[in-house]
């Protein structure tokens, strides 16, 4: 099965905020098996994202990435747009996960946001 890269970071929160809920022990089985699969690919995400910033961020003398004042990063000037290109390839990339799927039926209980089930909804059979 084929799951947005784009969407990792939601469904990392997702599961964090339904794991204290009581429900189903396959669905809580199958959204246990997602969040594994899920933080190692972010962490291989994040990793992809250091080493772009490493390479195109602005540093201060001490070598520490320099900060906007909304918390971004400042991009060298001449690298803007590859930089912005290499983070989108990598923001749309496509994991390839097990056939894990959810019914309606079994995510009735969560009490899911709209925006909840737009993360989930490659995952809805």
């Amino acid at each position: 099965m084929i799951y947005p890269s784009e969407n990792l970071n939601g469904l990392i929160a997702l599961i964090a905020r339904i794991k204290t809920k009581k429900f189903s022990i396959e669905t809580q089985y199958k959204f246990i098996k997602l969040a594994k699969i899920m933080e190692e690919e972010l962490a291989i995400v994040n990793e992809q994202k250091y080493l772009l910033l490493d390479n195109y961020a602005e540093k201060d003398e001490k070598g520490m990435f320099i900060m906007l004042d909304d918390g971004g990063v400042k991009i060298k000037e001449e690298y803007l747009e590859e930089c912005s290109k290499k983070i989108n390839e990598l923001n749309s990339r496509q994991i390839t996960i097990p056939d894990i799927s959810f019914s309606l039926d079994e995510l009735e209980p969560l009490e899911l946001t709209l925006e909840e089930l737009f993360i989930l909804e490659p995952l809805i059979k």
